[in-house]
C-alpha cells in the first residue's frame, strides 16, 4: 500500500491536546492537498475522550487553515478554482473541514490505516490502547507513537504489534517545529523505515533518527539537562543566594550564554513540571546507574505547582 493509499484513511489518537492538535493539523493539511490535487474521500479521524476538546480542535483548524491558504494563495489558486483570497481561504477551510471526522471512541477508528498516537504518557494506558487497536484495525495497518520517553520495542512487544509500530515524535508546538524524532526498534516492519522518511517529507519534517532508548534524544537531553540545572541552583544556594536568585541565574546562563530560545527553567515550566516528573519516572528504571528524580520537583508537583 503505498503512501497516498494510507493518506486516505488516518487517525489520530488524544486529537484535542497540545500535541495532538498540532499532529492532526499537518496531517489534516497533507490530506487536503492530497484530495484537491488526486481527488478522493479522505477521512482523518480525530479522536479524543473529550467532546469539548474536539470542538476546540475544529476551532483551531478553521483558523489554520485559513492562514495556511492565505500564505500559500498562488499554489492553491489553480486547486481552488479562485484567486480572490477571502475565497480560497473560506474553500480551503471547508475543504479541510469536509476531511475530518471527530470521534470519542477506538471503534471509531478501526478503518484507518496509519493511526497517530499522542495520549498521555502512561506505558499501561499506550499498551492498553496499541492492544485494542491491535484487534480492532486491519492486519496491514502501521502505528506512529508520539512518545517522547518510552522505548519502541517495550510497547511494540507488549501490545503484540509485531513490529508495526514506530516512535514518530513530534517536537512542540508539531505545527512549527522541524524536527521529528524517528525511533525504530528491533522488530520493524520492512515497509516502515521507507514509508516514515517520505510521511516526513510530506509534512516539511527533518528526521533525526534514534536509537530506541528511554527518552530518546530530546529528552534524553533535556532530563539530565534539567537534573544539572537543579544541582547546581541548589550549589548556589549554599553559597549565599537566595532559591530564587539561583533559579534566576541558572536559567540566564541556559539561554544567554548558551544561545537558547528559552533558559533551562522556562522549559520546564512550558512543558510542565508534572510532566517533567512523569517522565523522569519513566526513564529512571532503564538507567540504573543514574538517579534520574529531583526532590524539588516532587515538592513543587506535590503542592500543585505545575
Amino acid at each position: 500500500m503505498t503512501l497516498d493509499e494510507r493518506l486516505q484513511n488516518v487517525a489520530v489518537l488524544g486529537a484535542g491536546g497540545k500535541m495532538g492538535s498540532g499532529i492532526t493539523l499537518l496531517l489534516a493539511r497533507e490530506m487536503t492537498l492530497l484530495k484537491l490535487r488526486a481527488g478522493g474521500s479522505p477521512r482523518l479521524f480525530a479522536m479524543d475522550v473529550r467532546p469539548e476538546a474536539l470542538d476546540g480542535l475544529r476551532q483551531y483548524l478553521s483558523g489554520q487553515a485559513r492562514k495556511f491558504a492565505q500564505k500559500n494563495s498562488e499554489t492553491l489558486k489553480d486547486l481552488l478554482g479562485t484567486d480572490d483570497v477571502d475565497q480560497l481561504a473560506a474553500r480551503f477551510e471547508q475543504e479541510l473541514l469536509s476531511v475530518l471526522e471527530p470521534v470519542t471512541s477506538l471503534e471509531a477508528v478501526s478503518p484507518a490505516r496509519m493511526v497517530f498516537e499522542a495520549i498521555l504518557e502512561n506505558v499501561d494506558l499506550k499498551v492498553k490502547v496499541f492492544s485494542q487497536l491491535r484487534d480492532l484495525c486491519s492486519e496491514d495497518t502501521f502505528f506512529f507513537s508520539n512518545t517522547s520517553s518510552i522505548p519502541i520495542g517495550l510497547l511494540n512487544e507488549r501490545a503484540g504489534l509485531g513490529g508495526r509500530l514506530v516512535g514518530f515524535h513530534f517536537y512542540n508546538p508539531p505545527a512549527v517545529q522541524k524536527l521529528v524524532e524517528l525511533i525504530l526498534p528491533a522488530q520493524v516492519h520492512p515497509e516502515l523505515p521507507e514509508l516514515c522518511q517520505a510521511l516526513a517529507r510530506r509534512l516539511g519534517k527533518i528526521v533525526i533518527p534514534s536509537n530506541d532508548v528511554a527518552g530518546f534524544i530530546g529528552n534524553g537531553h533535556f532530563m539530565r539537562d534539567g537534573l544539572h540545572a537543579i544541582q547546581e541552583a541548589e550549589r548556589l544556594q549554599k553559597e549565599g543566594f537566595s532559591f530564587q536568585q539561583s533559579i534566576y541565574m541558572m536559567n540566564r546562563v541556559a539561554q544567554d550564554f548558551l544561545i537558547r530560545p528559552m533558559g533551562i527553567f522556562q522549559l520546564m515550566d512550558y512543558v510542565g513540571l508534572d510532566v517533567f516528573q512523569s517522565i523522569l519516572a519513566i526513564m529512571n528504571p532503564h538507567f540504573p546507574e543514574e538517579n534520574l528524580h529531583s526532590e524539588l520537583i516532587d515538592g513543587l508537583v506535590s503542592r500543585g505547582v505545575k
